[in-house]
């Protein structure tokens, strides 16, 4: 004979699902009232609190991350990186490091290293010279 197996996970990377399973199970207790198994279980009384704390910092958190996401597209607006932005957009940082790099480029031909006294990231190599094929 088979030996009989028997699992019932808990959701525990699931926030909103371990809320709504703590909410089933306290709605079966509450119906059952006396009767309920979970009536001397240690902690049981304190589950209600402990559901609708969950559930408004629950809600607090995704409206924070709604908030969080509108002001990060605000930025990337602002900045010029929005995906319908180019160096180009006019009124971005984007548009204005990228004239402000050509320009300080430039000025300083033949010593593009200052442009790191600008807060640029300048890298300086040398290229291999082509041989021209006889």
């Amino acid at each position: 004979m088979a030996r009989k197996t028997v699992r019932a996970p808990l959701p525990y990377r699931k926030q909103d699902k371990m809320i709504e399973l703590a909410e089933r199970s306290l709605k079966k207790h509450e119906s059952l009232g006396a009767e309920s198994p979970l009536a001397h279980l240690e902690g049981t009384d304190k589950v209600r609190e402990l559901v609708e704390r969950a559930k408004s910092l629950r809600k607090q958190a995704l409206e924070a991350r709604q908030l969080s996401e509108s002001l990060n597209e605000e930025a990337r607006i602002a900045i010029g990186i929005d995906p319908s932005q180019t160096a180009s957009t006019p009124d971005t940082l984007y548009n204005w490091l990228h004239r402000l790099r050509g320009f300080l480029l430039s000025t300083y031909k033949g010593n593009e290293e200052k442009l790191s006294e600008w807060g640029f990231d300048v890298t300086v190599g040398t290229a291999k010279l082509r041989r021209k094929k006889e």
